[in-house]
């Protein structure tokens, strides 16, 4: 598996598992490395930095003899970057990489640097991926780290509210730790949740589709803790009443009349 398939299934923002993240984002990282017949180092550097796999990194390069950059590459990786010294050098490094327009590089070097946030930048805003950024983010610093926290609510919740996301809204929220508004954000508009409300983008294909499987979620989530219940209780009745009943519409116009029936007859039953 690499990148291109684990960003297309997500399975970097649903993995729980630590253990599990890592394994997955080190099977990317080989994958990356041999998905040509030429084995580049350079393709995988960012996953094995961001998996602080700098040994291993390393191993590679030495194998990577048709390389003009292996010489100067393990002269560089040699060194202990816990010294503030190469720590600037790599740093150097990463900016002019960036001047090159070599903008995963760049971010590994970020990475070797310790400035995650740098790397981060570089993801979002060059490489143009907020999957990746997300993954790095989990897999170096952790699901608590502040760079992870300021990634979700400066981005990935803007994001949501514009497009109407109310997936992306309810796991970044889940996150957060903020198990009362991922329940929220299944029923209300998303950018009504946000502190600092944005414009949402009305044509977003987001906002003009409809997807059942999100009151089966609601459903679920409402329940599953005091927090997500006391999150299900700030819901305006008529507003839940109405999303349940779009539900059953959606339902029967997907030929499953019956499911849509009982969805609508047996939710108050259910949850009063």
């Amino acid at each position: 598996m690499r990148w291109a398939d684990a960003r297309e299934s997500g399975m970097f923002m649903w993995l729980v598992d630590r253990n599990a993240l890592l394994a997955q984002f080190e099977n990317v990282a080989r994958n990356e490395y041999t998905k040509s017949d030429i084995k580049n180092p350079v393709n995988c550097s960012l996953y094995y930095l961001a998996l602080k796999k700098k040994t291993v990194l390393q191993g590679l390069w030495r194998i990577a003899s048709w390389n003009p950059e292996q010489a100067a590459t393990q002269r560089l990786l040699a060194n202990d970057f816990d010294d503030p010294k190469w720590r600037t050098v790599a740093l150097k490094n990463a900016y002019a990489l960036l001047s090159k327009r070599r903008f995963e590089y760049a971010a590994a070097f970020f990475l070797l640097a310790d400035h995650l946030q740098d790397a981060i930048n570089v993801c979002l805003n060059q490489v143009k991926d907020l999957q990746l950024a997300i993954a790095i983010a989990r897999v170096h610093g952790g699901d608590h780290s502040p760079v992870l926290r300021k990634l979700l609510e400066e981005e990935v919740l803007a994001v949501a509210a514009k497009e109407g996301n109310r997936w992306l809204a309810s796991w970044a929220f889940w996150m957060l730790n903020r198990k009362d508004m991922a329940v929220r954000a299944l029923v209300s508009p998303v950018y009504t949740l946000l502190e600092t409300p944005c414009a949402p983008d009305l044509t977003a294909k987001l906002f003009l589709a409809e997807d059942p499987a999100l009151v089966v979620l609601y459903s679920q989530l409402r329940q599953k803790t005091l927090q997500t219940l006391r999150g299900a209780f700030k819901v305006n009745p008529r507003v839940e009443w109405d999303f349940v009943l779009d539900s059953a519409k959606l339902y029967d116009r997907m030929g499953c009349d019956l499911l849509g029936l009982d969805l609508g007859m047996s939710w108050y039953a259910v949850f009063e």
